[in-house]
């Protein structure tokens, strides 16, 4: 049986909680995926303050560490597939979903969702949800996850709206789709060789920490905690030879030039 975490990151118990709702009936369906869900709403993460604590020291000495943030991600660790329903506020994810992923900023610097299969669901009124989808596929793309095609259903305009009843049909389709791409993504889940963009990043960040002593200590305990500083990226992603080459290149441009600042300095 397979995890799914939703997370409903509406402002209030309306359409984005009908769109969870469905989903998670669909998910439930399948016969081959446990539900869980987390409303943010209810929740209690309170407003990041930008001190950075969590990036330098690590992020048990954020002075709200013991609220609700750091809960939400052990659920999505528990998770094999994570689905986010947000709404479309203003062309972007509301404060709540936000304040979520400012609150978790450390997770960018300490990826840990390896494994698990993300995809992003948007009501809106209007337009903007494409481009929210994208926001969220790349936040997560970077915590570790692998997102698949995400999905933009309509919702009224207003609370108490309505909407036809073709677009109802069309909103349950699309969701129904989307069910069936995730169960399909984390049921055949294999390592797949990262891009070179995703390898770069690695390959910089750890060889960085290797020969600079200008880094985050929070960082290079976590690094050093996975072995992250001898293995050729974070997972066990067999990688072909012109990434192997790729990624000695990288190693080699980082340390040399981290060399030659230090002959500067």
């Amino acid at each position: 049986m397979k995890k799914i975490l939703v997370i409903d990151a509406g402002l209030k118990p309306g359409w984005t909680k009908k769109t969870a709702d469905s989903i998670i009936e669909m998910l439930q369906e399948s016969g081959v995926a446990e539900c869980d869900r987390i409303v943010l709403r209810n929740e209690q993460i309170s407003p990041c303050k930008g001190c950075a604590l969590c990036l330098d020291r690590g992020e048990n000495m954020c002075k709200y560490c013991d609220d609700s943030a750091n809960q939400v991600l052990e659920k999505m660790l528990w998770a094999d597939g994570i689905v986010t329903v947000t709404p479309n506020y203003s062309l972007q994810v509301p404060a709540i979903l936000k304040n979520l992923y400012d609150r978790l900023a450390y997770v960018f610097h300490r990826p840990r969702l390896f494994g698990k299969v993300s995809i992003a669901i948007v009501v809106q009124g209007v337009y903007g949800g494409k481009k929210i989808v994208k926001y969220i596929d790349e936040l997560m793309d970077f915590w570790g996850c692998r997102t698949i095609k995400g999905a933009v259903v309509t919702g009224s305009l207003y609370p108490t709206g309505t909407i036809p009843e073709n677009i109802a049909n069309k909103n349950r389709a699309t969701i129904s789709s989307a069910a069936s791409r995730l169960i399909t993504a984390v049921q055949n889940y294999k390592e797949k060789q990262p891009t070179f963009f995703r390898l770069a990043i690695f390959r910089m960040t750890r060889t960085s920490m290797k020969y600079s002593d200008e880094v985050l200590p929070a960082d290079k305990e976590y690094y050093s905690n996975k072995g992250w500083f001898e293995t050729q990226y974070y997972t066990d992603a067999r990688l072909g030879p012109i990434r192997l080459m790729f990624g000695t290149l990288i190693d080699n441009m980082i340390r040399n030039m981290i060399r030659k600042a230090n002959k500067k300095n």
